[in-house]
């Protein structure tokens, strides 16, 4: 498993926090999510044989978000 922070820009309320932890929460390989709105950012575990940073960026932004 792997641990790494993803900034996510454009969460502006909880609504906004839910929508990024669903996003992530339903891909295959993702074990743990933590959405922070007030840090603009979501902690994510994952298991690289499933999932890699690219599609975890993607989730976000078809979640109508922007990561760096």
């Amino acid at each position: 498993m792997i641990a790494k922070r993803i900034n996510v820009y454009g969460m502006n309320c909880e609504h906004c926090a839910k929508s990024v932890d669903r996003a992530l929460s339903s891909l295959k390989g993702i074990s743990s999510v933590v959405v922070s709105l007030e840090g603009k950012f979501a902690d994510v575990t994952y298991d690289e044989n499933f999932v890699g940073i690219p599609e975890i960026k993607k989730a976000v932004s078809d979640a109508g978000y922007r990561t760096d």
